[in-house]
């Protein structure tokens, strides 16, 4: 910590050092004789008046506050003064004292300006209208800066500090050769490989392009850059107006389409577009149709195939009078099963859930949907059905009913015929374990669900559970019961998680 009495201004035998003194906010407290010498720097002036861009200081001096702030260089524009340099780069570096007091030690090598060298000139020409520019752009969303032939920034606005700052607040960067910026890690960029001093500034072109950059947070951020060719008067040369869009929502809209694209594309659905017209002709379908369907895009896009062509005969009369029916009640969507014929020769069953688009008029103009091949889903369902029905005869053969219990949903199930033999409804009355055992004789209660229990904690035994009770009908009489029982489905612990079999009324074989 350096006491207060021993911080003076040094004065250099170099007649170009200008030094200041500051307060951490940039005011004026104390200067060398050069910098008296200039009428347009003052004890009490702040510095950002003269610092090319002022926010760039206020941040960086809050960040010294926080002591995280380090030494620092700023380009100043000193206005009126022709004697000095109009731009000069500055060091300043902070000064600790005692009671926590910050001082600014500021200081720079000036030099003359040569106005017959076109670069120094034309900054100090330039500076007036890009102040003017800088901030009509600061009202404008999109980040905004101006380059000269070199790549260096002249301007820029609030909104290039928000996008490009490092992580201490500064604003850095040129174009580079590939495209890119230094500032961010540029991970992909779109028509990014040309230089901004050979395409934009001598040859006149506008660059376009899209680039990615990395947050702070390590998150992609797209952006649109439009580089355009701007002359300001005519005693410069041409600049560089760069314009930075955020375009990070609608990319990742694009990736999204993109996906659900791919999806459907490399999946199962077959999108298809097909208008009102006579023999539904084919306006897009989705590569995917040879795979799923066996004809190519081409013949049915070209008007070599119409998709009315297609469909079974048996079911038009059926799918134009859902359409219709749909259309009538001003609803826009249908789906439907029918069958339309594959390339191969054969017909196959396919599910179609479309919508229905209307013109300006309120006229249906097309239909839009995907479709299934749901053939082997329809041969499972009905080879399930021919079982079941199957099944159904069997027991209605041997009067025996079906259970179904499941033990870990507590979901219980008795067939039609189970509730004839206690003289019930079908139905009518809710199936439990629990309404099972308050059916059972109680005298045998504890034995048939003693066994039940045993049975179930078996995990090796691939018996059959059989078991003979009395159980209650409707009337309040007793039939003697057969149960018989397997377990269809374990656990990865191997323990039951559900169990079918049947009921058979063996009344007249215990009497």
């Amino acid at each position: 910590m350096i006491p207060k009495s021993q911080l003076s201004i040094a004065e250099s035998t170099d007649k170009k050092l200008m030094i200041l003194h500051t307060d951490v906010n940039g005011v004026i407290i104390g200067r060398n004789t050069l910098a008296t010498n200039h009428k347009s720097i003052q004890v009490g002036q702040n510095v950002t008046e003269f610092i090319l861009h002022a926010s760039e200081f206020q941040i960086w001096s809050t960040q010294l506050k926080k002591n995280t702030g380090v030494h620092q260089t700023f380009r100043f524009h000193v206005k009126p003064e022709r004697e000095i340099s109009l731009m000069s780069d500055w060091e300043v570096h902070p000064v600790h004292l005692e009671q926590d007091k910050i001082v600014l030690v500021w200081s720079a090598i000036l030099e003359s300006v040569d106005f017959n060298k076109p670069t120094e000139s034309a900054v100090i020409h330039q500076l007036p209208t890009l102040y003017t520019l800088s901030n009509l752009f600061n009202a404008m969303n999109e980040a905004i800066f101006i380059f000269d032939e070199y790549g260096n920034i002249l301007s820029h606005n609030d909104q290039a500090m928000d996008a490009y700052a490092d992580k201490d607040g500064i604003l850095q960067g040129v174009f580079e050769e590939d495209g890119t910026w230094v500032y961010g890690k540029s991970v992909e960029a779109s028509e990014g490989t040309r230089y901004l001093h050979r395409n934009v500034i001598l040859e006149g072109k506008v660059y376009t392009g899209q680039i990615a950059n990395y947050s702070e947070q390590n998150n992609r951020v797209w952006r649109s850059i439009t580089a355009k060719p701007i002359q300001i008067d005519e005693h410069n040369g041409v600049l560089a107006l760069v314009i930075c869009t955020d375009i990070s929502s609608q990319k990742q809209l694009e990736e999204a389409l993109v996906r659900d694209r791919q999806m459907f594309i490399n999946g199962p659905s077959v999108l298809f577009n097909w208008t009102s017209q006579e023999e539904w002709p084919v306006e897009y379908v989705s590569p995917n149709v040879f795979e799923q369907f066996g004809y190519t895009a081409a013949e049915f896009i070209s008007g070599k195939l119409k998709f009315k062509s297609i469909v079974h005969p048996d079911d038009l009369e059926h799918i134009t009078e859902v359409i219709k029916t749909q259309k009538e009640s001003q609803k826009y969507y249908y789906s439907l099963e029918y069958r339309i014929k594959h390339a191969k020769g054969e017909y196959i069953c396919v599910f179609d859930s479309s919508v229905m688009i209307r013109d300006k008029q309120g006229q249906v103009s097309y239909h839009r949907g995907y479709l299934i091949d749901i053939s082997d889903l329809k041969k499972k369902q009905s080879d399930l059905f021919k079982s079941e029905q199957r099944l159904a005869l069997a027991l209605s053969a041997a009067n025996d009913g079906l259970w179904d219990w499941n033990i870990h949903t507590k979901e219980s199930f008795w067939s039609d015929r189970v509730f004839h033999m206690l003289d019930c409804e079908p139905g009518s009355f809710k199936v439990t374990y629990h309404k099972w055992r308050s059916l059972v004789h109680p005298e045998d209660q504890n034995s048939v669900f003693g066994s039940i229990r045993k049975w179930l904690k078996n995990k090796e035994s691939q018996e059959q559970l059989n078991l003979e009770y009395r159980i209650r009908k409707s009337d309040g009489q007793y039939i003697w019961m057969l149960t018989r029982g397997n377990i269809a489905e374990r656990d990865e612990a191997a323990l039951p998680l559900r169990v079918i079999g049947t009921h058979a009324d063996i009344t007249e074989k215990n009497k």
